[in-house]
């Protein structure tokens, strides 16, 4: 990390814990649609779609957003995925019981702190922010830097609970610099 400013963590959960979290993702989660539109500024791009808000746009209105969402792809940075926020989900009352409020308990908690701050030499490090994605077919996350406005976010994580990733499924994690691609890491199940 020290070298690279990168890691890879296989098997960074009990064999156990990480199969209950598999299960947490695969059972039924209020998932949402995200993308953005840039047409707006800042946090108000960001876009969240309810499976009942999507069904209420009708077949014309999802093909409307599908398109906008497609052409501002074309000319610049966006994303369409679904997306569970844990916390918000937590403070909603949604899946009552989840791992995942666990999952982000235990990243919140002095044992991932203490390593995240050990790791990078950051002592200020003090919180964790954990959203699910999951990717469907047509879904896409374009080229971008792991940098807002609005938080103080230092380094960005991605946690893989999908066994079996085939390599030719995308959603590689490419790292870029002034020559080109620097690294690529594939997705991998119980990976930090």
């Amino acid at each position: 990390f020290a070298a690279s400013r990168r890691l890879v963590v296989p098997a960074i959960f009990e064999p156990e814990y990480a199969q209950r979290v598999h299960a947490g993702l695969a059972g039924d989660l209020p998932w949402r649609l995200s993308f953005r539109d840039n047409r707006l500024p800042g946090k108000a791009a960001q876009k969240s779609l309810t499976r009942d808000d999507f069904a209420a746009l009708g077949r014309g209105g999802a093909r409307a957003v599908h398109n906008t969402v497609m052409g501002q792809a074309a000319e610049g940075f966006q994303y369409l995925y679904e997306s569970f926020d844990i916390a918000g989900g937590r403070a909603a009352g949604e899946v009552p019981g989840s791992v995942l409020y666990d999952v982000l308990d235990d990243l919140r908690g002095e044992g991932f702190l203490g390593f995240a701050r050990r790791l990078t030499g950051e002592a200020a490090i003090d919180d964790v922010y954990a959203h699910a994605t999951r990717y469907l077919p047509r879904h896409f996350l374009k080229e971008h830097e792991d940098v807002t406005e609005w938080d103080d976010r230092r380094y960005a994580y991605v946690l893989g609970f999908t066994p079996g990733w085939p390599p030719d499924a995308g959603g590689l994690l490419y790292f870029h610099d002034e020559d080109g691609v620097a690294a690529t890491f594939m997705p991998g199940y119980n990976t930090l």
